[in-house]
């Protein structure tokens, strides 16, 4: 993706196909790993048709909300991002995130195993963790996929993805049995497993104190880890491991070997 090639010299296929090119094998390799653990929830809860136009919506869409950022930028003068290149599929990665997230907002997810993130701020936590951890990722494809993502639970993408009635006369077809036959496709469900995606879901209305407060234990909680792993716990956190002197005298007795052991004799003797 390159915002000034799209605009000035009209390559609108960037758009589409820097979801596809990737860096490198490891940089395709973790994507699609993301991919299948993310993607396989989803289509298990939503179905495989609402999965694949998911999807296909956000290819297109992180791309375009990704050029709306460069042109933003480059309006108060930041024009590096119209110059800045960036491929790969991990926008549309962290707008599935964001609803894997929406879905049970008051769990907790880890965070790299430093800390319990609440889910409700996850994917935001993420995006900053990555991107201490690698400066050289795209911020904007990241935070584009988060927009998006955040779009489609607000129910603010309903006019534009096709409904589950459209969706299961889909899984009906006789045109496409030789897709929905196959073992793991997943049928659309009833109406009611969508109501995630409703104007009216009171569960993604965020206020200040529910954004600081989690951010705030989540910063904590990694701060404690950083302590613990620089200067331990201290003698009061290691109790369960803390030796006395009857405890040492016996460890020490029972590392010294003893003179008159057969075996030690014979060792000694070979030395």
């Amino acid at each position: 993706m390159n915002p000034w090639s799209v605009i000035y010299a009209r390559e609108y296929y960037r758009i589409i196909s820097s979801c596809f090119f990737h860096g490198s094998i490891m940089h395709i390799a973790m994507n699609m790993l993301s991919l299948a653990a993310i993607g396989t929830t989803l289509e298990t809860s939503f179905g495989s048709m609402w999965t694949f136009f998911t999807i296909c919506c956000s290819i297109l869409l992180t791309g375009v909300v990704y050029i709306l950022i460069a042109v933003l930028g480059s309006i108060v003068k930041y024009n590096s991002l119209m110059q800045q290149h960036s491929l790969g599929f991990s926008g549309i990665l962290f707008h599935l995130l964001v609803i894997e997230s929406a879905r049970n907002p008051n769990a907790s997810q880890s965070l790299f195993g430093m800390a319990q993130v609440s889910s409700r701020v996850y994917p935001w936590v993420l995006l900053v963790a990555i991107q201490v951890i690698m400066p050289n990722i795209s911020f904007v494809g990241h935070l584009s996929g988060i927009l998006v993502g955040t779009m489609q639970t607000a129910g603010l993408l309903n006019y534009v993805l096709p409904g589950v009635r459209y969706l299961r006369s889909l899984d009906e077809s006789d045109r496409l049995y030789r897709i929905t036959c196959q073992p793991n496709f997943v049928k659309t469900p009833s109406e009611s497993a969508f109501t995630l995606f409703s104007r009216s879901n009171s569960q993604l209305q965020l206020s200040v104190p529910a954004i600081i407060t989690p951010a705030t234990a989540t910063l904590r909680g990694v701060c404690d880890k950083i302590r613990v792993a620089v200067l331990g716990n201290g003698r009061a956190g290691n109790e369960n491991i803390y030796f006395d002197e009857e405890n040492v005298i016996s460890m020490t007795e029972a590392l010294i070997p003893d003179e008159e052991d057969p075996a030690f004799v014979r060792e000694s003797a070979l030395i």
